[in-house]
């Protein structure tokens, strides 16, 4: 009987044998053809571990808008973004940063809050072109196709928090969610159409840089001379801890907005921030 089953178990050797040895290939295949089939996907939790100075950077420096589905225990809520972005004006107008020769422009009194939205703010280029992306907390968001993978500090938190006043004024501010800093911000009031756009004086733009110095906490030295820029009004870059230039930004003018039939004045900080 054992000289009837020693060919069977040979065969049996050799299938396993066989099996063994197409088995990683078989598992790498499959592997492949699930991952042609997902998305590229990116955690935006480990990005509040990344600095300040990178997050002002991305509003600096421009991005694109990825919604949040739902709120998160993990961000702020709504109500503590209120409170964040109102303490940030309160700071703005305690450490006398004012424009338009408004003195009380950023007094937290003059501006009621109106609403608060969390997005994920992502860098131009890191998204692949896929509109409609709503993603929730702590999930993903879509990538392109790029090689190597984005650098994980290139998408954040922030909130845009909207503010209005008296006769027609509106306020946004770009609130960072780990730092609670204000990163960006925009004023508009309606004008006559006699009225005569708006323009930055030097003044203007050195209380600017003086203010962001004492609220990132930024050296002065580290500060290069404003400059005139002919899109973005004045730039006045300073030097991250890596030595890369961070453009700042002050930007102002005219614009009709049609669905309210009406001119507008407009100024901001960090206007590819918004």
């Amino acid at each position: 009987m054992s000289a009837r089953l020693t060919p069977l178990l040979i065969l049996l050797a050799c299938l396993l044998t066989g099996a063994g040895f197409s088995l990683p290939w078989a598992v790498s295949a499959w592997q492949d053809r699930q991952a042609a089939d997902q998305v590229a996907l990116y955690e935006t939790t480990p990005l509040a571990q990344a600095d300040l100075m990178e997050h002002l950077k991305l509003a600096a420096n421009g991005y694109r808008t990825v919604a949040l589905s739902q709120a998160n225990a993990t961000y702020l809520s709504m109500f503590q973004a209120k409170e964040a972005a109102q303490a940030a004006l309160k700071t703005m107008y305690e450490k006398g940063l004012f424009f338009l020769g408004q003195e009380d422009l950023f007094a937290p009194a003059r501006w009621t809050s109106s609403a608060a939205v969390p997005f994920v703010a992502v860098s131009n280029g890191a998204l692949s072109p896929f509109d409609g992306i709503t993603v929730a907390p702590q999930s993903a968001v879509r990538l392109a196709d790029t090689d190597p993978v984005p650098d994980p500090a290139a998408a954040v938190v922030f909130w845009r928090c909207t503010f209005y006043g008296g006769e027609g004024e509106r306020f946004e501010l770009i609130l960072d969610d780990t730092f609670r800093k204000m990163l960006a911000f925009g004023y508009r009031v309606p004008l006559s159409s006699a009225a005569e756009p708006f323009t930055f004086s030097m003044e203007d733009v050195q209380r600017m840089m003086a203010f962001c110095q004492s609220y990132y906490a930024i050296d002065p030295d580290q500060f290069a001379q404003p400059e005139s820029h002919a899109t973005l009004g004045y730039l006045f870059p300073f030097l991250d801890s890596q030595g890369e230039a961070v453009n700042l930004s002050l930007s102002a003018g005219r614009t009709y907005q049609a669905n309210e039939e009406a001119d507008f004045l407009f100024f901001s900080f960090n206007s590819r921030g918004l």
